[in-house]
């Protein structure tokens, strides 16, 4: 297998940090791959195509959901709960779902983070079920993009942003409906309480 789709390979659905280093199989199922397929065919093709057909750097997409032992705990676990996935995580790519996370910022002639999200989400040709601008910091950096496909049912086209705030000293994430208005102004998005 070389792609996943003509500008996304194989190796990069699949690569996983977390489960080289416990030495993890992160090989999805037929199904599983069927999965990332549609993603790269449904959105990662038109989503670079939107964005001026430059490169998108692919941080995760792919996380076994698969029981095995890692080398470095030697407990039963999977490469999803061991990088603190949700056990729903579109990432495990189960019941038509398919996600990844994708990092262009510090590269030169791509687009950035931001515009990345701007893209899928002005253009309806990129036809995603939910994309997140994720770690928005208070002077509206974003440090990747979260982007959904479920090739089983209509896309929702739902936007998010994300970002971690404090409450009564604890630190929590906050997600919140993306408000075109808002822009990626992390103070825009708070609610009383919450700095």
């Amino acid at each position: 297998m070389n792609n996943i789709s003509p500008n996304f390979t194989y190796i990069e659905a699949i690569k996983s940090i977390t489960a080289i280093k416990n030495g993890m199989d992160n090989t999805p199922s037929l199904e599983q791959l069927d999965n990332l397929k549609a993603l790269g065919l449904h959105v990662l093709e038109q989503w670079r195509h939107v964005s001026g057909d430059r490169p998108i750097r692919t941080v995760v997409m792919f996380r076994s959901g698969v029981l095995q032992k890692s080398i470095i705990t030697g407990k039963k676990t999977s490469v999803n709960s061991l990088v603190g996935g949700d056990p729903l995580s579109q990432h495990k790519c189960d019941n038509g779902d398919a996600a990844g996370d994708f990092d262009n910022d510090g590269f030169t002639n791509r687009a950035t983070n931001a515009e990345l999200f701007m893209f899928a989400y002005n253009n309806t040709e990129v036809n995603y079920d939910k994309v997140i601008a994720e770690n928005i910091d208070d002077n509206g950096h974003v440090d990747w993009i979260h982007i959904t496909y479920n090739r089983l049912r209509k896309q929702r086209r739902v936007a998010v942003v994300m970002f971690i705030f404090k409450k009564n000293k604890k630190i929590s994430k906050a997600y919140r409906p993306f408000d075109p208005l808002k822009g990626f102004i992390r103070k825009n998005y708070l609610l009383d309480g919450e700095s």
